[in-house]
């Protein structure tokens, strides 16, 4: 939405404000709209993945700095998966089973595009790894890829508690671990666009 007002906001205070401005203005709602929902997505994984960190600095300063044992590991799984699951699968059963039902119609032949390999490739999503199998996915194709930012918190959820306990022991090579996680991704990032 910052997009949307930012253009609005210099469409109204420039000279040659018209009416083909406004219009054009309008055609490009969606695609505001759609560049602003990643920056949500963005802080909706910074956020679960701050307060995760947060929860485990706190279990380590409650023990006086010991290190989280398996039991911490599995409860802060679990209970990120309990509290991601319900709408997870919730949603994903009802677009899976409505969307084809009610996409039957000659102006929604596209609708259900995001469903068409679900038959080949649904146990990926079933466990919140459907954003890494198929390895390359069209876009608008595999099974569930609105799902993207939930599959990704619980990966990421994965991972939080070591990268967590290494923070709380030694933070300068948490830092040099950080940049280096950065540039792998950069790289990763070049090397498949």
């Amino acid at each position: 939405m910052t997009t949307i007002s930012q253009t609005a906001f210099y469409l109204v205070y420039t000279q040659l404000i018209n009416l083909f401005s406004i219009f054009s203005l309008l055609r490009m709602l969606p695609v505001a709209a759609f560049v602003s929902a990643n920056l949500a997505m963005e802080t909706f994984v910074f956020l679960s993945v701050f307060i995760m960190t947060y929860k485990c600095f706190q279990i380590m300063d409650a023990r006086n700095g010991q290190s989280l044992n398996a039991t911490d590991y599995f409860k802060l799984i679990g209970r990120k998966f309990l509290r991601l699951a319900v709408p997870y699968y919730m949603m994903w059963l009802i677009f899976w089973s409505l969307t084809p039902r009610i996409a039957s119609g000659s102006i929604y032949h596209n609708s259900d595009v995001t469903y068409e390999t679900c038959q080949e490739t649904w146990v990926y999503s079933v466990f919140f790894i459907g954003n890494l199998v198929p390895a390359e996915m069209d876009p608008y194709r595999g099974c569930y890829q609105q799902a993207f930012p939930l599959q990704l918190d619980m990966q990421i959820s994965l991972v939080v508690p070591v990268l967590a306990i290494l923070a709380y022991k030694a933070p300068r090579m948490t830092v040099v671990l950080s940049i280096l996680l950065i540039a792998a991704n950069m790289a990763v990032n070049i090397y498949y666009t």
